[in-house]
């Protein structure tokens, strides 16, 4: 019997059959049950370490998110504008699309449109180089201090204004025939031209355009939204979810601000160079902004005369997850998630930058 075991536990079971005589059917159920134990176990094994190396949430550590998200207004609108940055650019992400929410202070998670990545488009962005996100914060979203007038209801969708700006759609109504307008400013001229018809033809003021005076309207201000989002806000979270083209797996990068981390009427500064045949990356820049105080509404304008090679960094392996300058601690700010490290390059170095388009 235990020749028989020996041998159908280390061959193919199918040969053994010969080796059993009557009465052998309780061994061949316990040979049966080690066999599909054996078979089980071994391909456990193997799944179990196939998805721990195969797994795509440390791509997500490549992904580099501003220290701070800048608020500031431009024409008149107010923006909300953050960049990311996918260091391993070497192997571009397929899909990257990014979405962005707002965290109140009662708990509360509202979606934020994003003008810029589309997402009307999905949202796609191309992370490979400092990419903007950008959120239009007008009287729809939850960043909005107040709302404006003759605005139709939105029935709870999450709208955009840009939308209506566009004649993707019309959303102010006029108030006396109930026709609808992608802005006010089309809104004053319908009034206007059809109470000079209403007039000569003798209409009577009431219910009339002729009798109806538009109002000033005043658009939402900097200030209002700082009151507001200091008010009311607890964090707003930004994630940016794309498979990774080695691994054909998807994943997600976040990363949060609070109010704290929120900078107004400022720019980022330009963090992207043109060296040779290829771009370089300064990762020392990528966090920096400037305020527009000092500098001109477009924010850093031309390239430096002179630039520090010790400034532009470069990825690198087998190194644990720390700042490219170690005196700056934190130095990739709060996030959900670790870093990869970068390292800055030695001011003699010849080498070919590795952050490169």
């Amino acid at each position: 019997m235990i020749s028989t075991l020996n041998l159908s536990t280390d061959s193919l079971p199918g040969s053994t059959n010969a080796f059993f005589e009557k009465g052998c059917s309780q061994l061949q159920v316990t040979i049966f049950a080690q066999m599909m134990w054996s078979m089980m176990f071994n391909a456990f094994l193997f799944a179990f370490f196939y998805s721990l190396l195969s797994k795509s949430e440390f791509r997500s550590t490549q992904i580099v998110f501003t220290n701070k998200l800048l608020i500031n207004s431009k024409g008149g609108k107010i923006f909300a504008r953050l960049q990311c940055y996918d260091i391993d650019s070497a192997y571009p992400l397929v899909e990257a699309h990014a979405r962005m929410y707002f965290l109140d202070h009662k708990m509360k998670m509202h979606p934020l449109r994003l003008a810029d990545p589309n997402d009307d488009m999905g949202g796609m962005l191309y992370p490979s180089v400092p990419t903007d996100i950008v959120h239009h914060i007008d009287h729809h979203s939850a960043l909005s201090p107040r709302k404006l007038p003759f605005i139709e209801n939105d029935n709870g969708l999450v709208l955009r204004s840009l939308d209506s700006y566009t004649c993707n759609r019309e959303e102010i109504i006029c108030p006396v025939c109930g026709e609808a307008y992608g802005t006010y400013e089309r809104l004053k001229k319908h009034i206007e031209y059809n109470a000079m018809i209403e007039e000569r033809e003798k209409y009577p003021k009431r219910k009339s355009h002729v009798g109806f005076a538009m109002p000033d309207i005043e658009p939402i201000s900097l200030e209002e939204v700082r009151e507001h989002i200091e008010r009311t806000l607890s964090e707003i979270v930004v994630v940016v979810e794309a498979i990774d083209p080695q691994l054909s797996g998807t994943f997600q990068s976040l990363q949060s601000y609070k109010f704290e981390d929120i900078e107004f009427d400022a720019e980022f500064a330009k963090c992207m160079y043109v060296e040779g045949n290829a771009f370089a990356v300064d990762m020392d820049k990528f966090h920096a902004i400037e305020y527009r105080d000092d500098h001109n509404e477009c924010g850093y304008e031309g390239r430096p005369m002179s630039m520090d090679l010790s400034t532009l960094s470069t990825v690198t392996e087998g190194t644990s997850f720390q700042a490219s300058r170690p005196e700056e601690k934190g130095y990739f700010g709060r996030s959900y998630r670790t870093f990869r490290s970068v390292r800055a390059m030695p001011k003699d170095s010849s080498e070919q930058y590795t952050d490169l388009v």
